[in-house]
């Protein structure tokens, strides 16, 4: 009886031990960060995920910090979504002051469903709550709820570094819902804003991501004014399609795809060589690694109306 009792002290004491080892981590670990020294931060934080207790959300939640002022946003992303996952409230909400940041880093369709199903709208503070409201805009989006994405959009400050991306999400939903006019006047906002795409970080404040930062905001506007467009189509202005589809820059990726765009828009005013000559520039082998079985379905109609039934 006497020996049960001191294996089961001893075992209590290693528990113990183990839990001031985590502690201690933790505190080594706010010290570090407090001198700059955020990769080190990371690892003691890191390194309290070893035992089991009540401080794993905090380790986590330390682990994502010291990752993301060393710029280690993608690395930071994994433990930012483990402590999601951990439901604690307090950990959550500190967390997601690095929401934003992450989604301009890693893109929000990986970080998507776990911030609808583990957050809500009071966990976020202030204008980071435009993080959420994309979030959930874009979800509705995808799922066939254009109204609802319209309504999320409009709960998000237009002053934010996620709003020229929300502007395209609302000329899409507006679009769906054949509300043309009001899917123009967000496609033309997003085009004008597109340079706006800036998160507040330092991390971002590198020559790396200012050429990304580049690309990205070309890559944005030729997006919206291809949806400008499309929808001067939808709507059968088809000149004013034309004169749209053209402003958009041949180095864009987008133009791979409007080539076929266009030649519909030539289609339906008749235009048929017109509507040939841009299918034809998908036999480049340049653009062999488009593969759209419509482009020949385009291309016997655009035939058939010049007679050439052959």
């Amino acid at each position: 009886m006497r020996i049960f009792q001191l294996l089961l002290a001893w075992s209590f004491l290693g528990t113990v031990a183990q839990a001031a080892g985590a502690m201690e981590a933790l505190r080594s670990s706010d010290v570090l960060y407090r001198e700059g020294k955020y990769y080190s931060s990371a690892r003691y934080a890191f390194s309290a995920l070893d035992e089991e207790g009540s401080h794993i959300p905090r380790a986590l939640l330390k682990t994502t910090r010291g990752l993301m002022s060393a710029g280690l946003t993608h690395a930071a992303s994994y433990f930012f979504i483990r402590t999601l996952q951990t439901q604690d409230r307090a950990a959550i909400q500190e967390v997601l002051l690095y929401a934003e940041d992450l989604v301009f880093a890693v893109g929000p369709d990986l970080l998507r469903n776990f911030l609808t199903e583990y957050t809500q709208a009071t966990d976020y503070k202030g204008s980071n709550r435009d993080v959420y409201f994309y979030i959930l805009a874009k979800k509705a989006l995808l799922e066939g709820q254009a109204d609802q994405a319209l309504r999320f959009v409009s709960s998000m400050s237009s002053g934010g570094a996620l709003y020229p991306y929300a502007l395209h999400l609302k000329g899409v939903a507006a679009a769906l819902l054949n509300r043309n006019e009001v899917a123009i006047e967000a496609f033309r906002a997003c085009e004008s804003q597109a340079n706006r795409i800036l998160p507040k970080s330092t991390v971002f404040r590198t020559s790396v991501w200012k050429i990304r930062q580049e690309a990205e905001e070309k890559d944005l506007r030729a997006r919206c004014v291809a949806g400008r467009a499309r929808v001067y189509y939808q709507w059968e202005r088809f000149q004013e399609a034309d004169r749209a589809y053209s402003e958009i820059p041949k180095e864009s990726f987008v133009w791979t795809d409007i080539l076929f765009e266009q030649a519909w828009n030539a289609f339906a005013v008749g235009e048929y060589n017109r509507s040939l000559g841009k299918l034809v520039t998908y036999q480049s082998p340049g653009l062999s690694f488009v593969f759209n079985s419509e482009i020949e379905v385009l291309r016997a109609q655009s035939l058939v109306g010049l007679c050439a039934f052959e």
